[in-house]
């Protein structure tokens, strides 16, 4: 006789999928290509595109089209030396309500000697009472570049819900060969404390940050001068900053309420850090 046994709930806490990226960028025949792509759902990229100068750009995509409670992603990316990738998304990735748990993500990243790594996603959308924990490490090889941005829009503003998620924290550190070139660990709660105060959010419901990570001196590239010519972000609806990190480093931090206005912030320096390390741009094909 076949006994059955009543199982526990499986309540909402327990729901979630471990997505899982890796991507190794190497060189071929003076061209980037991509040696190895495996991917977990619900994180996947589309095909590669070349670009103008040898490079490759990635799409990464979610057939579910965001983040749910339980959620944990991990993302490994390689860049052998003197390849050069561009790593972006097709949307903004919308992290959804949780009723009584969280969603995570981390990203490891390793830039080889002389290899150009550009990660810019789109923006994250936090829904209300949401809540996401995301860690990323950087690490960059001799003569190593990366651009890396993000960008925050604490809840659907068309909609009303203007920072009523529960909590986004996120942590960054990236190190070269010398030692530790950023620590940025940012936590934010609504409820426990007012960020819109001014200090935090001055009343804005985006935020975002850009930066560039590398020794660019060896590269004839004056950073301070770089910060001089490049403050102004030509739009009158973002509120921020460009400067030098102790050594071998930009940041802009930015504040609007006009996602527009932070990707038009975020274009102007992509392209100006082109310019100046002579490397062809062209805008992200979206």
């Amino acid at each position: 006789m076949l006994e059955i046994k009543n199982q526990p709930p499986r309540t909402q806490r327990h729901i979630g999928r471990q997505g899982a990226l890796r991507l190794h960028f190497a060189k071929s025949r003076a061209k980037t290509i991509l040696r190895e792509s495996y991917s977990h759902a619900p994180l996947q990229v589309m095909r590669p595109i070349e670009d103008d100068h040898g490079g490759l750009q990635i799409f990464m995509l979610s057939p579910t089209g965001g983040v749910v409670q339980g959620d944990h992603y991990t993302i490994e990316i390689r860049l052998d030396a003197g390849t050069h990738a561009l790593i972006t998304t097709i949307a903004a990735n919308k992290v959804y309500k949780m009723p009584d748990g969280l969603a995570r993500q981390t990203i490891n990243i390793t830039v080889g000697e002389g290899a150009i790594l550009e990660f810019v996603p789109d923006a994250l959308i936090l829904f209300k009472d949401s809540e996401l924990e995301q860690t990323v490490h950087i690490t960059l090889e001799k003569g190593a570049l990366c651009i890396f941005q993000e960008s925050v829009m604490g809840g659907r503003i068309s909609r009303g819900e203007i920072l009523q998620f529960r909590r986004y924290y996120n942590h960054i550190e990236v190190c070269d060969e010398r030692g530790l070139l950023l620590y940025d660990r940012a936590d934010y709660q609504p409820q426990p404390a007012d960020i819109h105060q001014i200090g935090l959010l001055d009343g804005f419901a985006i935020w975002g940050s850009w930066y560039a990570f590398g020794d660019f001196t060896k590269r004839g590239i004056d950073l301070q001068q770089f910060c001089h010519d490049h403050s102004e972000f030509g739009t009158d609806a973002v509120f921020g900053s460009l400067s030098t990190l102790h050594r071998n480093g930009l940041s802009a931090r930015l504040l609007t309420n006009r996602l527009e206005s932070i990707e038009t912030a975020f274009h102007q320096l992509r392209h100006a850090m082109h310019r100046a390390l002579n490397i062809p741009y062209s805008r992200l094909r979206k």
